[in-house]
């Protein structure tokens, strides 16, 4: 199969395959040159790996200037991420900028998983989006089901309602976890220790919301995450 080198640095690399998949290999596999991002090779897939790596001469190399010029596939998805962090910052005043942002930052997300070929944390990142819009789904029920409560005491809340109660704690608690995990992974995957930084800083505006401090600290969490973002580098 032939294909393109994506990203090759410290004696790994990505190959974007002709058939639209992305192969990993390492620098025991290629057998006749130094790799450089652009070249053009032919492979042997092996599942989600390269094998007998080979430059094809005949084909035109990039031109090393115009990669330097071009937009990487990393710095797209940090972009795209940061971008939607960004419009995630006013969901107070729009419902459809947070959603629209929180969309975006998860397909930048996406993307940054992809070119390491390392998802979890983009799936810990939709684990959060999930729990997250159960936990808001179940409190609306719980509240609707619960103006009896206020009434007439514990004696208006029935069964139903604490379970809901309950299940929406057992859901927001996850969801946190999972956020925390996606930082970390990033950090982890991309040796920037801001997302360490940033997944601490978000637990601990989430802790001290009862005290009023908790949404000028979220908004703190919120930029710095912007900038987390855009300093990912190339490895």
């Amino acid at each position: 199969m032939k294909g393109t080198v994506l990203h090759f640095s410290e004696g790994e690399g990505i190959i974007l395959g002709e058939d639209g998949l992305r192969y990993r290999f390492g620098e025991e596999d290629v057998k006749n040159a130094l790799l450089k991002n652009g070249s053009k090779v032919d492979f042997i897939p092996e599942e989600s790996s390269a094998k007998e790596i080979y430059t094809l001469e005949s084909e035109p190399q990039a031109n090393p200037a115009n990669l330097q010029n071009e937009p990487s596939e990393l710095k797209t998805g940090a972009f795209i991420a940061a971008f939607g962090a960004f419009l995630s910052l006013f969901s107070t005043a729009s419902s459809l900028l947070g959603i629209t942002g929180f969309a975006l930052e998860l397909y930048g997300v996406y993307r940054l998983a992809l070119y390491k070929g390392e998802m979890s944390f983009f799936w810990y990142k939709v684990k959060a989006f999930v729990a997250g819009i159960a936990a808001i789904g179940l409190l609306t029920s719980a509240w609707i089901g619960s103006f009896g409560f206020f009434f007439a005491g514990f004696k208006g809340m029935g069964i139903g309602t604490l379970m809901m109660l309950l299940l929406a704690a057992a859901a927001g608690i996850y969801s946190v976890i999972a956020m925390f995990s996606a930082l970390n992974g990033i950090a982890q995957t991309y040796d920037a220790p801001i997302f360490t930084v940033a997944a601490w800083l978000y637990l601990i505006s989430l802790a001290t919301m009862i005290l009023g401090i908790g949404f000028l600290l979220m908004g703190v969490y919120s930029i710095l995450l912007i900038i987390a973002y855009l300093s990912i580098k190339e490895q």
